[in-house]
């Protein structure tokens, strides 16, 4: 697998609506880079960026559609440092932007370890934003 990237953070704020939050899981929005890769062949299959995060899941966009179908896996890299490598995930949503494809990835095979990192990363970055 190649090194695992990350850009800038990039937070999202919606100040003239209110969102009701309806996932089981809470999401941050971010930006960071992610790389697809075959769970077999371990080839990667694309890159793409992360646009918000949670310990369930990811939401990714990619320029190119996805044909891969089944588990995948997924490395990136946070910008406290802690980088993930090995998740296992599932392909729940796709939708076309005008742009790209918006994908949901499901985290299907996860270690608690890499569960705590996210959520600290999450709970650290929200302190970061006051």
């Amino acid at each position: 697998m190649s090194a695992v990237r990350f850009c800038a953070l990039a937070p999202q704020k919606n100040m003239d609506r209110i969102i009701i939050e309806r996932r089981k899981k809470k999401r941050l929005n971010i930006l960071i880079f992610v790389d697809i890769y075959d769970i077999y062949s371990g080839n990667t299959i694309c890159s793409g960026v992360i646009t918000n995060i949670s310990t369930g899941g990811i939401q990714v966009e990619i320029k190119e559609e996805v044909t891969k179908k089944g588990e995948i896996l997924l490395g990136f890299s946070l910008p406290n440092g802690f980088i993930f490598s090995g998740i296992h995930g599932i392909i729940v949503r796709k939708e076309r932007d005008s742009f790209a494809y918006v994908y949901g990835i499901k985290f299907i095979k996860i270690s608690f370890k890499d569960k705590v990192k996210i959520w600290w990363f999450m709970r650290s970055y929200k302190y970061m934003l006051k």
